[in-house]
């Protein structure tokens, strides 16, 4: 039993898929396939059920893999901290979260940490606030980055920073010539709004509720470029994070107000699952994570331009 073996096992339990697990080694899914009978041959027992689709464990599979999924996550852990001791982190980290945090928040914080550590490959999965939860708890990814994070005993959560919510409008709305807009301005307003089941939702209809709003939901996207294409379209207004909206302000295809009661805003937080021992990569990451926004962005050094 080696580390490769180990590994390629334990990767095709967590995505249970033999084409995945291949592409996670770099190996055809026919090798991925004679990793695990040779561990099989080597220890004697029927770890898979191959008769199951989709793919399940033997009793002894399971047994098996709690066993490796140990001995790698201490393993990585020692070539992390021996790595570090060379000066040299290496390793990777995958990080899942919704898109409107991973692909607009985070940027700065991902460009920082790779100036610092150009060794470590960083693995950026947008998805579901629901699905970035399965995936933490699952160990397919290393921490998540989630909205108003729910309390779970099976998980930490590590705050953030509260990311403030304007209203968008496309410019040829009357409300884009007001200064601040009142959230009672927003009645009988076309919305774009995100789908029911998402926490920004919640918080979103919370408010309106309490000032006795009640908007005209024309689309339910969880999809935020979706959502600010219509906003761009005129189809209506929405609620968004304002790092999300940098580009169309800058361009002025969207007006983003604040609202005259009080700024809002939405808690963000790292999620990760409570017992499992981080790599060197993923904690300097968390310690780069908890600096502002503003002091990563005066650090960064400056973009390399490509030769004309």
């Amino acid at each position: 039993m080696d580390m490769k073996q180990i590994k390629i096992f334990c990767d095709l339990v967590e995505t249970k898929s033999f084409s995945k697990a291949a592409a996670m080694n770099y190996i055809s899914q026919s090798a991925v396939s004679q990793q695990v009978k040779a561990l099989e041959s080597q220890l004697r027992l029927q770890l898979v059920d191959r008769s199951c689709r989709p793919l399940a464990l033997t009793h002894a599979g399971n047994i098996c893999y709690q066993g490796c999924k140990q001995i790698y996550e201490k393993y990585e852990e020692l070539h992390n901290q021996l790595a570090a001791f060379a000066h040299e982190i290496t390793g990777a980290v995958t990080i899942a979260g919704i898109a409107s945090i991973v692909l607009y928040l985070l940027q700065p914080y991902v460009r920082y940490f790779l100036q610092r550590y150009p060794n470590v490959r960083l693995r950026i999965e947008p998805m579901r606030a629901n699905q970035a939860v399965d995936a933490v708890l699952e160990d397919r990814a290393d921490i998540g980055m989630v909205a108003c994070p729910k309390e779970d005993r099976r998980m930490g959560v590590i705050d953030l920073c509260r990311e403030r919510l304007v209203l968008t409008m496309h410019p040829s709305n009357p409300l884009a010539q007001k200064k601040k807009v009142a959230i009672k301005d927003l009645h009988d307003q076309p919305m774009i709004h995100f789908e029911r089941d998402q926490s920004t939702r919640k918080l979103i209809e919370s408010i309106l509720r309490r000032n006795e709003v009640s908007v005209k939901i024309v689309m339910e996207q969880d999809n935020i470029e979706t959502m600010k294409r219509g906003v761009e379209a005129g189809i209506g207004i929405s609620i968004l994070p304002e790092p999300a909206i940098v580009r169309e302000l800058q361009i002025g295809t969207i007006v983003g107000k604040p609202f005259a009661e009080k700024e809002l805003h939405r808690p963000v937080g790292i999620i990760y699952r409570k017992g499992r021992a981080f790599s060197e990569p993923v904690k300097r990451l968390l310690e780069i994570l908890k600096e502002p926004a503003p002091k990563i962005e005066e650090s960064l050094a400056p973009a390399a331009v490509p030769a004309q």
